[in-house]
């Protein structure tokens, strides 16, 4: 193997290679994760290369080394007798492997290694312009088998799950194996465009940001390969706002969507749409609310709340009694009101933002009020996951006629699938789902499993209607609910049900009402898959699930406190996330800093960018992380006059950044002197047991009063790629006022 560091007909330029050569060569010896290698197979000459493999010892040193993200085998050339061995090999012919390093001291990553192809060297000698073209890099033999991963014509088709932390890798799987796929149906069409079918990719994720970023990277792998009159075309089809799944030209795909989106543009493609008001030549949805409207929603129904609790003051009735007849004067109101926007007459999407302020008015006629709901740990955002992930988000509640589960079917799912609850209070959670239901109502709201229900109904009775779409990959899966991926079988249909990928982290699960694992994904699709044998006599492969355990986006120092964030989690709630081993860095690096009050001037040096060399592929170089939207207008002006990214941990999903600033985040918990539980953990980790009943307490309170907020902070802590730490080593935790809660991580 030949590594070329650089293609330059420049003198200066030469020599700064060669100094980042050395300095690269410098900096392996600091690599953590470094494997022995001894020959394999007999050179015929001294001039043939030598191959090594992997040492494998012990089953275990075989284990691993099938899963090392290393070649298995390379080539060097063989030492004239006489010589002494070359650097890192011993007398007994084995040498140390180590990858290549960045060789600035300030960044803690591998170099990313190309194949030299003639346009790769063609774009290089005409100085490539990385912010509009791209090629793909050398992966890990992990991350290349996902890529690459394909069945013969007459095998069935198998689903792809790749599971692993923030910065494994993820999702440039995800972009290379889009493009890799993509490549193959231009060369079929290219050689035998008789035969060969258009590829239709579709890719999905929560995050608009998110979308965008991956999009922007596709495109700059396209360039690579298309002439610019071929690009232009791409270029103009990208840039048209699509309404719906027709009628879309095939120089738009991959299409890259908002689950938002998504489900939007398959809406318009049934028969009886869920929206029904739309533009009749875009298919745009005239009608629905933004977010300005949501908020006077929700202003409405704190009046309603006011008026209700007014009410109940002068008359000496109940505050329920109140409630339950304004509800009635609200049903008389809407009788007479339009219908014909939505299914349902509802065009306001309910969110947690508003089931929030609906739920103290809802009645399970079980549990009569707030403070008896927490002592039982009936907590707004825990129901509003059991009633949007299992009542009315799971498969079973979106394939059935009323896409609700019965509450023998509620009570009857495994403790595992859904943990929150026992028996006892599954019945009263699903005595406020009835509340919430005819709250809902009232108010002409509707929410997602509302519409998921509905284009689900709508496309097993009529079929998928659009273009047909022959590719779905989803990224950050753990964001979506069950019944969500269901419609992306009957999207893709009998032919293509097997080319699905989907690739999450259930640790990082902090969509509210999301409950996710891996495992029941995979059950699920076994037995749609089944399903379609029996009904189709097409066979599909089941599902592969990969895992990703090597971070290439942070050094040790960061995921040490990610892998203690974990370790709590997975204590204190084994059951909601799937279990993975302890992710590997390739660095050392500083612990993270923990800052009290700051200055404006410290403000303005944290903020300050200075001189970038490396490029971020799906984020920006500096970002400030607040815990909600919110928290963003209480962050002090000279923090909101900078110039700095400021992002909430939900918006910034996916991203990666130089440097991670992370503003105010256990003081900004609604209650945070339940991370106090956490003290007694970590004492009892030292001193090696734990108290059972002292454990359940904890995780009650835990589980009550946090909710999803420990994965939220391991989403923002695995967002940091490098530090500047000649600056201030590692900025992660910045103005926390809540000093007893930071021990959970030093």
């Amino acid at each position: 193997m030949i590594r070329v560091w650089g293609i330059t007909m420049n003198q200066e330029d030469k020599a700064a290679a060669l100094s980042h050569i050395a300095a690269s060569y410098s900096r392996t010896d600091d690599v953590l994760d470094t494997k022995l290698l001894k020959p394999i197979g007999k050179a015929g000459s001294e001039n043939e290369p030598v191959y090594y493999d992997v040492v494998q010892d012990t089953e275990a040193d075989a284990a691993a080394a099938a899963a090392a993200d290393l070649p298995l085998a390379f080539a060097q050339p063989r030492p004239s007798q006489g010589d002494t061995p070359t650097d890192g090999s011993s007398d007994d012919g084995l040498v140390r492997y180590c990858p290549p390093a960045s060789y600035d001291a300030r960044e803690f990553t591998m170099l990313r290694l190309y194949d030299m192809t003639p346009r790769l060297i063609k774009s290089v000698m005409s100085e490539l312009d990385l912010r509009h073209e791209d090629f793909p890099f050398r992966l890990s033999v992990k991350e290349q088998e996902i890529v690459e991963l394909t069945q013969k014509p007459n095998e069935p088709k198998a689903p792809l799950l790749a599971m692993g932390r923030s910065g494994t890798g993820k999702t440039t799987c995800i972009v290379q194996r889009l493009f890799h796929q993509w490549c193959q149906a231009r060369d079929e069409m290219k050689h035998t465009p008789d035969i060969a079918k258009p590829m239709r990719q579709l890719f999905v994720t929560a995050s608009p940001t998110l979308k965008d970023q991956v999009a922007k990277q596709f495109r700059k792998l396209q360039a690579a390969v298309l002439s610019p009159e071929e690009m232009a075309r791409v270029a103009a089809a990208t840039a048209r706002e699509y309404h719906s799944l027709s009628c879309i030209p095939d120089e738009a795909f991959p299409l890259f969507l908002s689950n938002h989106q998504y489900l939007r543009m398959l809406d318009a493609t049934v028969r009886q749409p869920f929206f029904r008001n739309r533009d009749p030549l875009t298919c745009a949805i005239l009608d629905e609310v933004d977010a300005a409207d949501q908020l006077e929603i929700a202003w409405d129904l704190e009046a309603e709340a006011e008026q209700d609790s007014t009410d109940a003051i002068a008359t000496g009735q109940p505050v329920a009694a109140t409630r339950t007849a304004s509800g009635r004067r609200r049903g008389r109101r809407q009788a007479h009101s339009d219908n014909s926007g939505a299914a349902s007459g509802a065009m306001h999407e309910l969110t947690y933002a508003l089931f929030e302020r609906l739920w103290s008015r809802l009645d399970s006629g079980i549990v009569r009020d707030d403070s008896e709901r927490g002592k039982k740990g009936l907590e707004s955002h825990l129901v509003f996951q059991e009633i949007m992930s299992y009542i009315k988000g799971s498969a079973e509640a979106i394939d059935s006629d009323a896409g609700i589960l019965s509450l023998e079917e509620y009570l009857s799912l495994g403790a595992k699938r859904a943990a929150n609850y026992n028996q006892e209070l599954r019945t009263v959670v699903y005595s406020l789902m009835q509340s919430y239901q005819r709250q809902k109502a009232q108010h002409r709201l509707y929410d997602r499993p509302d519409l998921v229900h509905h284009l689900h109904k709508q496309l097993k009775k009529d079929g998928y209607q659009g273009i047909a779409i022959t590719h779905i990959c989803r990224d950050e899966v753990q964001d979506f609910v069950q019944g969500e991926l269901l419609l992306d079988l009957l999207v893709l249909g009998p032919q293509h049900a097997g080319q699905l990928f989907y690739c999450g982290d259930t640790a990082q699960s902090i969509a509210r009402g999301v409950g996710f694992r891996f495992t029941d994904v995979k059950s699920m699709l076994i037995q749609q898959h089944h399903q379609l044998i029996q009904k189709h006599r097409i066979q599909v492969a089941e599902p592969q699930l990969h895992r990703l355990d090597v971070n290439y986006r942070s050094h040790a120092g960061i995921l040490d406190v990610a892998n203690a964030v974990v370790s709590v989690m997975q204590e204190y709630f084994p059951l909601s996330m799937d279990r993975m081993p302890r992710e590997r860095a390739f660095f050392d690096g500083p612990q993270p800093l923990l800052l009290g009050e700051v200055s404006a001037d410290e403000v303005a040096i944290l903020t300050s960018g200075g001189k970038r060399r490396r490029r971020v592929e799906f984020g920006a170089h500096m970002v400030l992380l607040v815990r909600t939207p919110e928290a963003k207008e209480k962050l002090p002006q000279g923090i909101r006059s900078s110039n700095a990214l400021i992002m909430d941990v939900v918006s910034s999903k996916g991203l990666e950044f130089d440097d991670v600033i992370l503003v105010d985040f256990l003081s900004s918990l609604p209650d945070g002197k339940h991370w106090r539980v956490l003290l007694s953990y970590l004492c009892n980790e030292l001193e090696t047991h734990i108290a059972v009943k002292a454990k359940q307490e904890a995780a009650a309170a835990l589980a009550a009063e946090l909710g999803g907020d420990a994965a939220v902070l391991l989403s923002a802590l695995t967002a940091q790629l490098n530090s500047r730490h000649e600056l201030l080593k590692d900025v992660v935790l910045s103005q926390v006022r809540v000093g007893l809660g930071a021990k959970l991580i030093f």
